[in-house]
């Protein structure tokens, strides 16, 4: 019934909840590794300064252009 495959066969006991828990730290303290290289923006994805970026020059870009267009609208009509 037991094929001797699995990780009793290879010697890998671990000993009550202490052994799993120990087993599952590893895992998620190495996927925390391989996910720590994509932080590089305060902690953050990198993709967030990007998109942090995109949204300051969307907003400058509009207040500038509506600053531009009250200007040229007092010039045209309240000056003769």
């Amino acid at each position: 019934m037991y094929s001797g495959s699995g990780p009793v066969a290879r010697g890998h006991r671990p000993s009550g909840i202490g052994g799993w828990v120990s087993d599952l730290s590893a895992v998620s303290s190495a996927a925390s590794a391989a996910t720590g290289a994509d932080h590089s923006f305060l902690g953050h994805p990198r993709g967030l300064a990007y998109l942090s970026f995109c949204e300051a020059w969307e907003r400058f870009s509009f207040y500038g252009m509506q600053t531009l267009l009250v200007l040229y609208m007092t010039h045209q009509l309240l000056l003769p």
